[in-house]
């Protein structure tokens, strides 16, 4: 009698000892694809006089401290990109590498290091602005032009 107590008391605890799995909706698999969004230029919310902005703060996918490759910065034709911060469990997608795609069939890699509050608008959910190593690759034919109908792929 006090076996078959002992051993339903220690299942039991077990049991609710057991970590919960995690949920799906929170995760970002590689080859999610996002269709029908806009790029954007970073430069069209900044100095329309000055092309590429040269910014030198860390983006929202940075923590303190964080090594100098997670800077917002373009000195470099960085290959960087920041997401629409209203994309559900948007920090899911903070570094992760992507792959570009221009409706005309042009294509670059990137990494997703900031959130931009305006990119939602009328390019839709999951549209990116594009710093200008990326934005020379699959942009529009200047930096006052956006593309339509791009695309975008986690690749890592």
């Amino acid at each position: 009698m006090y076996t078959t107590a002992l051993t339903t008391f220690l299942l039991t605890a077990l049991a609710l000892a057991a970590p919960a799995p995690a949920p799906a909706s929170g995760l970002v698999a590689r080859g999610e694809v996002h269709s029908g969004v806009r790029f954007s230029p970073i430069s069209n919310y900044g100095d329309k006089l000055n092309p590429v902005q040269k910014i030198e703060t860390y983006g929202a996918c940075a923590t303190v401290g964080a090594p100098p490759e997670y800077k917002m910065s373009d000195a470099a034709g960085d290959m960087k990109v920041a997401l629409d911060a209203n994309v559900p469990n948007f920090f899911s997608y903070c570094n992760k590498r992507i792959r570009l795609t221009n409706p005309d069939g042009r294509t670059a890699e990137a990494t997703i290091v900031d959130m931009c509050p305006g990119c939602g608008g009328d390019g839709g959910p999951y549209s990116l602005d594009l710093l200008e190593g990326p934005w020379m690759q699959v942009g529009g034919p200047t930096f006052a032009d956006n593309v339509y109908g791009a695309s975008w792929e986690v690749i890592g």
